[in-house]
């Protein structure tokens, strides 16, 4: 049952993420899809060495027409992101495995697999993994944009990400 209701939110959460991107916009046939393994996206390891994300679908890839950045992460135990804020960006995040503590706004909450998390642009927060094990997680930036920081970090081959 707990499952099933990770895949319905998983569902809800791209559903909302392509609405909020999509309305009011024309359907032009001649776009092409994109179909992209994540062997193919790009990874970035963090200074501290705790932290591996990938830039997998969107526009820096090369995907012109999606408006939307979607991205693979892995935090070790003990990574941590400070304090930040998407002044034009939403983000969900799907926990597909591990545990952790998320801050919105200051108010911390547990977070775990399998959860989808909706961050409002605008919205401060941070994330600690304080759990025994490395948490992964897909992310959507929409629209694409804060996933450019991740570029300053130290490029690495994506077969040393781990997939859950």
């Amino acid at each position: 049952m707990r499952r099933r209701s990770w895949v319905f939110g998983c569902i809800v959460g791209l559903v909302l993420g392509w609405l909020l991107g999509h309305l009011g916009r024309s359907r032009d046939a001649s776009v092409p899809a994109h179909l992209v393994p994540l062997s193919e996206a790009v990874f970035y390891e963090s200074p501290d060495g705790k932290t591996r994300m990938s830039l997998w679908l969107g526009p820096r890839q090369g995907h012109s027409n999606v408006r939307l950045h979607v991205g693979y992460g892995v935090f070790q135990p003990g990574a941590q992101v400070a304090e930040h804020v998407h002044a034009e960006s939403h983000e969900i995040l799907f926990v597909l495995r591990g545990r952790g503590r998320l801050t919105l706004n200051g108010t911390e909450r547990v977070v775990e697999a399998p959860m989808a998390i909706f961050i409002p642009a605008g919205t401060a927060h941070a994330f600690t993994n304080d759990g025994p094990e490395a948490l992964s997680a897909v992310q959507v930036y929409d629209p694409a944009g804060p996933e450019v920081r991740f570029t300053r970090w130290t490029r690495r081959p994506s077969e040393t990400l781990p997939w859950p």
